[in-house]
């Protein structure tokens, strides 16, 4: 008989109960708040309108809903399917950082992304034109965590320095995109916790925190 490997069945669970919490209601979802104001402002003004509104304080923000709303227009359904698998995203790249830290906690780890897909903490996940800067940047976000995590796992010094760049450049573009996302920078602290020198490694992110920081005061 074949056997199930634990992970499979970790992420199949994952995914199984994201469809059944989120997926199966996207049928009866429409716009709602926030999504109505920026659908008006993409449908009748166009991108130009986006980059302008977001060009002061979150200058990649509005290339984003540009970039969005000319892909996906005013089409509801495809705008709720889009931000629900993004999420789904940052939820498989959650299990996999969790899971290089800790292989012999599977339960926890798949316990813990769970939590992260599933807690009804984050209620705009049924406004996702409106609120579609919080779902992809914590993908985003979470991406850049992951490249760093790539980085101290691998073993050649040209690959180091070549995932370390991907992280800082999705990382700087998170803190363009949304700024609180500054505050997420403790966990990347902690994930070098058992790095040799991590001061030295977490200099390059402490130089895009110091740059956003000083453009954004």
């Amino acid at each position: 008989k074949m056997k199930t490997h634990p992970i499979v069945v970790s992420l199949l669970i994952i995914t199984i109960y994201s469809f059944i919490a989120n997926f199966l209601f996207i049928p009866f979802l429409g716009f709602y708040n926030d999504d109505w104001l920026y659908s008006y402002k993409g449908h009748f003004y166009g991108i130009k309108e986006y980059i302008r509104l977001f060009s002061v304080d979150r200058p990649l923000l509005g290339y984003l809903f540009g970039l969005n709303h000319y892909l996906l227009q005013d089409n509801v359904l495809l705008w709720h399917i889009i931000m629900f698998f993004i999420k789904l995203m940052g939820g498989y790249l959650l299990f996999y950082i969790l899971y290089k830290l800790w292989p012999k906690r599977l339960a926890a780890v798949t316990s813990i992304t769970l939590l992260f897909l599933l807690y009804p903490g984050f209620l705009q996940q049924v406004v996702p034109l409106g609120d579609q800067n919080y779902i992809i940047d914590l993908t985003v976000w979470i991406t850049s965590l992951t490249f760093t995590l790539l980085a101290f796992k691998s073993r050649h010094r040209a690959v180091f320095v070549l995932l370390s760049i991907i992280a800082l450049i999705l990382q700087i573009i998170s803190y363009f995109i949304l700024e609180i996302f500054v505050s997420m920078e403790i966990f990347r602290w902690l994930l070098m916790n058992n790095l040799k020198h991590k001061v030295k490694y977490y200099i390059p992110y402490i130089g895009n925190l110091a740059i956003f920081l000083f453009w954004r005061v």
